[in-house]
């Protein structure tokens, strides 16, 4: 059932660009994907498997103390994707602090050949590593989907920043995976307990003004993955309260200012949360006041910046505040 749900998500995604692509949806865009969301159902929890962290902790002691020596040349295949299939580990001193800090620090000194950056890429991308357990309430997979997101977004930024080995099939595989995980992901948790930062939305804000920064994407995938963000953003019925609306004004600020063509569609989308947020009122819940207060910091955050337009920012200060 997942599976079928993630596929029918898929096509109806791509139904919607095509239409943006021959300019048929742009003033009806925020509303149909309004309703793929909708359409989106949680299905009953399953086990979740973890990968075993046995080994793990010893070779990034070992490749960690090589880096200290200078001694690290280089990284076999092997050993690499080990550590890569472990992003998705409970434990943050291995997940978080462990394999995402070395991996930082071995691109940094050029230890991780391009190669060895598209095997990793082409990994991330895969359905089984970015939409694990995701229709799902809760659960554990969220660290693996949240940290290929992210560390998607580092290997895009050294990509676009000289190093080009990221192939154009490969850049629209990313834009069209991304774009489905903002539809599908839920999880909106922070930081949880002794297992570390999840953070999902966060890194989802690093990688969409990551590809909003490159110029062989059109304006359209980049108005499309906008909608999208604006669209989960505010079904959320969880709370954002981790410093997410602060990492997500600071892409709205960044890509509005790029262009007319999205400070217009944000401004009109903005505009109909007003009248979305008084009908969820309607029936009061828990949810809905998640939604209210998601908007508020958001907007709060929106406010402290003075790089928004006249209009957008005239919009935020004359919205309700609660």
């Amino acid at each position: 059932m997942e599976n079928q749900t993630i596929e029918l998500t898929r096509r109806r995604l791509a139904e919607i660009k095509d239409q943006l692509y021959h300019g048929e949806i742009y003033r009806n865009l925020g509303t149909e994907l309004d309703g793929v969301i909708k359409r989106i159902k949680k299905q009953p929890k399953t086990a979740v498997e973890l990968p075993n962290d046995d080994g793990v902790k010893e070779l990034l002691v070992t490749l960690n103390t090589a880096i200290q020596e200078d001694n690290l040349e280089g990284i076999d295949d092997d050993q690499l994707m080990l550590l890569v299939s472990h992003l998705g580990s409970k434990n943050p001193q291995i997940r978080d602090k462990g394999i995402y800090y070395f991996l930082n620090d071995a691109i940094q000194l050029h230890v991780i050949t391009k190669e060895q950056l598209l095997m990793i890429t082409n990994y991330l991308l895969q359905d089984e590593i970015l939409f694990s357990h995701i229709l799902e309430r809760q659960n554990a997979a969220v660290f693996q989907r949240s940290f290929a997101i992210l560390f998607l977004s580092v290997i895009a930024f050294i990509d676009r920043n000289g190093d080009s080995f990221l192939s154009t099939d490969i850049i629209q595989k990313m834009t069209n995976q991304f774009e489905l995980y903002m539809v599908l992901e839920t999880d909106t948790r922070g930081y949880i307990g002794m297992q570390g930062w999840a953070h999902a939305f966060t890194h989802v804000g690093n990688l969409i003004e990551e590809l909003a920064s490159r110029d062989e994407l059109r304006r359209a995938d980049k108005l499309f993955e906008l909608g999208i963000l604006l669209s989960r953003f505010k079904s959320l019925e969880t709370p954002l309260i981790f410093g997410e609306t602060n990492r997500i004004s600071a892409y709205l600020a960044n890509i509005t200012n790029k262009n007319k063509l999205y400070e217009d569609y944000v401004v009109t989308e903005l505009k109909k949360w007003s009248r979305h947020f008084m009908l969820i009122r309607e029936k009061e819940s828990e949810g809905m006041w998640n939604q209210i207060y998601n908007q508020a910091r958001l907007f709060g955050n929106m406010r402290m910046r003075n790089d928004f337009s006249t209009q957008i920012t005239n919009l935020i200060n004359n919205a309700p505040e609660e």
